[in-house]
């Protein structure tokens, strides 16, 4: 009788072990880059519900295994949003580097809290307001836009396993005109710790309204942008075996400096109402030391009253720019495209040295897509691609099913540095992917499972390679 009672724990304490970082995926937040991408062209975020989640989950971390805590919970009150979190690894098994910082006998992991702000990671996000109101902020945890997303798009604060960045966004809008500012982390902007410094501002200003508040014409703005990363690495630094050395958990620099962006831009609101919006713009951005581009662009969004809930948001870019100048340069993939540009490489080239390496004689053109659909949050489906001529292309694809009661299916894919058609679908350090999948066993649990590709640093080659993970396992959520 004992053996089998045993037996049964144990089967039990097995399915909740989730697989590597399953609570943090499986969770409808999978912190992979691109991924917050789409989920914000679709407008649909779980930062908008109000929900408790726990897990206790298998990780993989580096190569080490971890036994993970976590218990999760979302409050959004109108136009107030809280996010706590309190998520702990303990060290069950440590390969090769050994660690020997670990917290306490419980063998708390040391990268989840060396340094001296750590602890706010416990505080997710604070929200007040929304995005495109008179007044938004958000604190913590954010996917940051400025603009017309050609110099910050998608930019994710938290890529990476080893470090929590407590960001800000913060926005005003009037009739006369606004700002927008993003930090990638508030307390790191005057620290020396290796990572990215990430300050960007843009002032607009609506200069009919100094006229006539009730002109149409009123729907013209003009912008100016400043995107700097403060100490950008510029060089790396290898030893004599030709590996890229580590400090701070991230390849090491031997050459820093700021990486800055400026930029000039007119944009007029044609329409904006519930049924449809639709604005065309242009941006022009130079990058100080490098090229300059052009964007010319249209975003828009098509709503149905008759299908309620069903919305089709897209946007259309023309860009033709000097091959020492990038377009999105502050993107999801920024902190790891800093140290390592061009992910399928064998010696690693920051992004800020392609821009040198890459020459100033040649024009190249191209389009920037996006298109989505979403139809009441039940189906879900997007899809953002890049193609140029003289230049690598990059696709992206999203399908979403997240509001069915008894399962729920997500799969995402991108692919960068696409050559040919044939290149297009393919498994290497260019790709990204993940599937997941959850079936409710009864009310409040659900079975989970997912298989994800994504980058990690590999602490001896000081490279980003792909990494592939299957995760079984259970999540209890309870929505309010």
């Amino acid at each position: 009788m004992k053996i089998a009672l045993r037996s049964l724990v144990l089967i039990f304490l097995l399915l909740l072990l989730p697989g590597r970082a399953a609570v943090a995926y499986l969770g409808d937040e999978p912190d992979i880059p691109g991924f917050n991408h789409l989920e914000t062209l679709l407008k649909y975020s779980t930062d908008k519900e109000n929900s408790f989640e726990a897990g206790l989950g298998y990780r993989m971390i580096n190569n080490d295994h971890f036994l993970s805590l976590d218990a999760r919970v979302n409050l959004s009150l109108g136009p107030v949003g809280l996010g706590i979190e309190t998520p702990l690894n303990f060290r069950i098994y440590d390969n090769e580097p050994k660690e020997t910082h670990d917290y306490s006998a419980l063998r708390i992991r040391h990268e989840d809290w060396d340094g001296g702000v750590e602890w706010l990671r416990i505080l997710r996000y604070v929200r007040l307001g929304n995005k495109g109101e008179t007044f938004y902020l958000r604190f913590g945890e954010l996917t940051g836009d400025i603009g017309h997303l050609s110099i910050v798009g998608h930019y994710d604060n938290n890529i990476d396993v080893n470090a929590f960045h407590s960001g800000l966004a913060f926005d005003l809008n009037f009739d006369y005109g606004g700002v927008e500012m993003l930090t990638n982390d508030l307390f790191q902007l005057g620290s020396k710790r290796a990572g990215t410094r990430l300050l960007a501002t843009r002032v607009h200003v609506n200069p009919v309204t100094f006229i006539n508040k009730d002109s149409y014409a009123k729907r013209l703005a003009v912008g100016f942008t400043v995107a700097t990363d403060i100490g950008a690495p510029v060089a790396l630094a290898f030893d004599e075996a030709g590996n890229v050395q580590i400090y701070d958990n991230k390849p090491k620099a031997e050459k820093n400096a700021n990486t800055t962006i400026i930029g000039i831009d007119a944009e007029f609101k044609v329409f904006d109402n519930e049924t449809v919006s639709f604005m065309p713009y242009f941006d022009i951005n130079f990058i100080a030391g490098a090229g300059m581009g052009f964007h010319l662009g249209a975003s828009g969004s098509v709503r149905f009253k008759l299908l309620k809930g069903l919305s089709i948001p897209m946007r259309l870019e023309y860009r033709v720019f000097r091959s020492d100048y990038l377009p999105n340069y502050f993107n999801s993939f920024y902190d790891i495209e800093r140290y390592q540009y061009g992910l399928n490489v064998r010696a690693p080239t920051t992004k800020r040295q392609y821009l040198t390496l890459n020459g100033k004689d040649k024009t190249i053109n191209g389009l920037y897509g996006e298109f989505a659909f979403d139809l009441m949050h039940y189906v879900q489906f997007g899809v953002i691609f890049e193609c140029y001529t003289g230049a690598a292309a990059n696709f992206s694809f999203f399908l979403n099913v997240p509001a069915w009661e008894r399962a729920q299916f997500t799969l995402f894919y991108t692919r960068t540095g696409i050559q040919s058609g044939k290149d297009l679908f393919s498994f290497d350090n260019r790709t990204l992917f993940l599937a997941l999948a959850k079936v409710r066993i009864i009310k409040f649990l659900y079975a989970a499972l997912e298989y994800s590709r994504t980058w990690q640093l590999n602490e001896l080659s000081g490279k980003y390679d792909a990494v592939n993970d299957l995760n079984i396992g259970v999540i209890f959520k309870i929505a309010f």
